[in-house]
């Protein structure tokens, strides 16, 4: 076997949210020693059954990989293969929303690893805003490009990386597994610069939310820290910062053939292995053995105060951030309240409460969508007075004939309220309309 991992690190968590959208392949404890296939896809938020959809793409791909990939020799799993996978996946969607109506809408994003001993390699695939990383020596050599809105935009050049952490459209996505009504596209990379100790992440938004790169880097800084005490510390930032739920795979090279690596030629020694008796969970080849365990606990305590420290830094900026995308949108509706245009000010307060109606802004935004609200009803009901004055003069004097009666009404018409003028009008109205009557039966 060219590559082996280490005992594979996984979280599958609900977070804070009442359902969990986000699934795994191989399921919690279901990992084969031998597994060369993982999978991570998050149901797209306030789409239909993202729970279905995530769980279903990640069936439909590892079936396509067992039918097609899986103990098949000299087969290349590139881009072409990765997209037919794909497209089998899309047409499972739709025969399953056509038998379950209720699912229609559902979707998901995909991340997809695949190690391949026959040519030596890593295929990475990805489809929307779920990640993949490779790590070495708390270095990240690849990340995968989110197809999302605001990446789009920072490509172009409209917002700036800081800028599109706390942008209000931050979780739209441009790709998402739907079914072959709406068909999509994976991209894909193979990875032949592999070396022992490198990490490789799959991990969906969740994760990303509580874990920037700097804090990612941080955790895998040393090779020598285990995929469980990283798993561990990334529960950690999770459970604390994150709003979604969270779920990835976490795996560490224990050993590559350095020598058959495409595209690479050793860098050194390579360490001579005796036979084909597996290597034990966690251990890796060629380095210097392991530290004392008093060493390795001050290592992995340091770790995570630092950890814990960046994260402060990186919550406090976050939250600076998002008060600042805040503010620019209250400032654009209080800029239309105070210009009279009352209906855009609401609908921007609105916008507001949906883009940020946690905790820290909820009761602010609720007080300022009431006060223009106040203020619509209060002008509302001028604009209606006033018309009913206006109706109520130009039915007096088209009756000059009753001017003496209507004189008292006019002079005392200010100090009636809607509910009278409106009475007032109706009886006016009316009497007038059966005069008219009267006066055509006459005739």
């Amino acid at each position: 076997m060219a590559i082996q991992l280490a005992k594979p690190a996984y979280l599958n968590e609900l977070g804070r949210r009442t359902n969990n959208e986000d699934s795994i392949y191989p399921k919690q404890n279901a990992i084969d020693p031998n597994q060369k296939l993982f999978i991570v896809c998050d149901g797209v938020g306030g789409s239909n059954k993202g729970e279905v959809a995530s769980n279903l793409a990640c069936e439909c791909f590892s079936e396509f990989f067992a039918q097609r990939v899986l103990n098949i020799a000299n087969i290349n799993v590139n881009e072409t293969l990765i997209n037919e996978a794909l497209h089998y996946t899309e047409q499972k969607f739709s025969t399953y929303i056509s038998q379950n109506p209720e699912c229609a809408g559902m979707s998901c994003t995909l991340t997809l690893l695949y190690i391949n001993n026959k040519t030596n390699n890593i295929t990475i695939a990805w489809c929307g805003d779920s990640r993949v990383y490779q790590v070495r020596n708390g270095k990240i050599l690849f990340q995968s490009e989110d197809h999302s809105l605001v990446n789009e935009l920072v490509k172009r050049g409209e917002i700036s990386p800081d800028e599109a952490a706390t942008h209000p459209r931050r979780n739209v996505i441009l790709r998402a597994i739907s079914g072959s009504d709406s068909p999509t596209k994976a991209d894909v990379v193979q990875i032949n610069d592999l070396q022992t100790g490198d990490y490789f992440m799959l991990c969906t938004d969740g994760i990303l939310e509580a874990v920037p790169n700097v804090i990612l880097e941080s955790i895998l800084k040393k090779s020598t820290v285990s995929v469980e005490e990283a798993r561990d510390l990334i529960l950690q930032f999770c459970s604390e910062l994150s709003n979604d739920n969270f779920s990835m795979y976490l795996l560490q090279i224990a050993y590559v053939d350095e020598t058959n690596v495409s595209g690479k030629l050793p860098t050194g020694p390579v360490t001579q292995i005796m036979g084909d008796k597996p290597l034990a969970s966690g251990q890796i080849t060629g380095q210097t053995p392991a530290k004392s365990q008093k060493e390795r606990n001050k290592f992995i305590l340091l770790s995570v105060v630092l950890a814990v420290l960046l994260g402060l830094v990186y919550m406090q900026w976050t939250k600076t951030h998002q008060r600042a995308a805040y503010q620019k949108l209250i400032d654009k509706a209080k800029n239309f309240e105070n210009s009279g245009q009352l209906d855009s000010a609401i609908l921007t307060y609105k916008q507001a409460q949906v883009d940020f109606g946690g905790k820290e802004f909820a009761s602010e935004i609720t007080g300022l969508i009431e006060s223009a609200e106040t203020q619509q009803s209060e002008r509302n009901q001028q604009i209606k007075l006033q018309t009913l004055k206006t109706d109520i003069g130009n039915l007096i004097l088209q009756h000059p004939e009753d001017s003496a009666k209507n004189n008292s009404l006019l002079k005392n018409i200010e100090i009636y309220e809607l509910t009278d003028l409106i009475s007032i009008y109706d009886s006016l109205k009316a009497a007038y309309t059966e005069e008219q009557t009267d006066s055509s039966s006459i005739k």
